[in-house]
C-alpha cells in the first residue's frame, strides 16, 4: 500500500504539470504557479514514514542537465536523468533525510543554475474517513498540528474504458472540505477504483520564480472493485492495441 501511494502522488504531481490553464488564476491567494508548464525546474520531496524517516524525491527539468549535483541535509545524491519527450526526470528514495514536520535544507545545481534553501515538510493529515455513499455529497475533516502554504483535495475515479481526475486547491488553515456527488454518483455500477486524498504543500519559488521546489504529504482513502478478471480483460485490451 505505501508503494500505492508513492505512485499516486507522483502521478498527482505530473497532472498539476499539464492540468492548468496559463491563465488560471489561484484560488487560495498564495504564489504557487497555476501552470508548472511555465517552470524551468521542479523539485518535489514527499516523507513517508514518521519513524523510519524516508523520502522521495522527484525532479524535472526543461534544460538538459549536462552537469548536475543535489544535497539535502548535508547527504549527496548521485543524479541519473532520463529524458521524456520534453522535459529531464530523476527519482530518488532515500533513507534518514527526513519525516513529517522536519526541514530539508537542499542545493540542487543544473549546469549553471543553482537552487538553495529550505523547505519544512508538512505533516500527515489526522483523518477519520467517513462512509462513502454514490448518492450523497462526500464531507470530510481533518486535523494538522501546523498549517501548510496550501492544500490540494485529490479526487480520481477509474471505470474499465475512462478514468476522471479533479483537484482542487484549497487554503492551509482549511480543515473540512465537501465533494458534490455529481462527480461520481453516475459510476456508482462501472467504477473499478476511486481515490480521495487531502496533499498539504509547502513551497519555494526561486530564481525569478522559474523554479520551484515544494514538500507535500498525501493521506487517502480509496475504493476499488477490480477482481482477476478485470486485470485479464486490461491485459488483453493493451495487447489489442499493441
Amino acid at each position: 500500500m505505501r508503494i500505492f501511494k508513492l505512485l499516486l502522488v507522483f502521478m498527482l504531481a505530473l497532472i498539476l504539470v499539464t492540468g492548468c490553464d496559463e491563465d488560471d488564476k489561484n484560488p487560495v491567494g498564495t504564489d504557487f504557479p497555476t501552470n508548472l508548464n511555465n517552470l524551468e525546474t521542479v523539485m518535489i520531496i514527499t516523507p513517508w514514514q514518521d519513524l523510519a524517516r524516508e523520502a522521495s524525491i522527484l525532479i524535472w527539468t526543461t534544460t538538459e542537465p549536462t552537469s548536475s549535483s543535489l544535497e539535502i541535509n548535508g547527504t549527496i545524491f548521485d543524479l541519473d536523468w532520463e529524458y521524456f519527450g520534453t522535459d529531464w526526470e530523476t527519482w530518488l528514495y532515500y533513507d534518514g533525510t527526513g519525516g513529517f514536520g522536519d526541514t530539508f535544507n537542499y542545493e540542487l545545481v543544473i549546469n549553471n543554475n543553482t537552487i538553495t534553501g529550505s523547505v519544512e515538510a508538512p505533516f500527515l493529515p489526522d483523518i477519520t474517513w467517513p462512509d462513502f455513499n454514490f448518492n450523497q455529497n462526500y464531507a470530510f475533516d481533518w486535523e494538522l498540528p501546523t498549517s501548510p502554504d496550501l492544500q490540494f483535495i485529490e479526487f480520481y475515479l477509474e471505470t474499465m474504458d475512462n478514468e476522471y481526475f479533479e483537484e482542487w486547491e484549497i487554503a492551509g488553515s482549511e480543515r473540512s472540505y465537501e465533494i458534490n456527488k455529481s462527480y461520481y454518483q453516475d459510476y456508482s455500477n462501472t467504477y473499478t477504483y476511486m481515490d480521495i486524498g487531502i496533499m498539504p504543500v509547502n513551497f519555494n519559488l526561486h530564481n525569478s520564480g522559474n523554479d520551484l521546489v515544494f514538500a507535500n504529504t498525501y493521506e487517502g482513502m480509496y475504493l476499488e472493485t477490480r477482481t482477476i478478471d478485470d486485470f485479464k480483460r486490461i491485459a488483453t485490451k493493451i495487447m489489442q492495441n499493441r
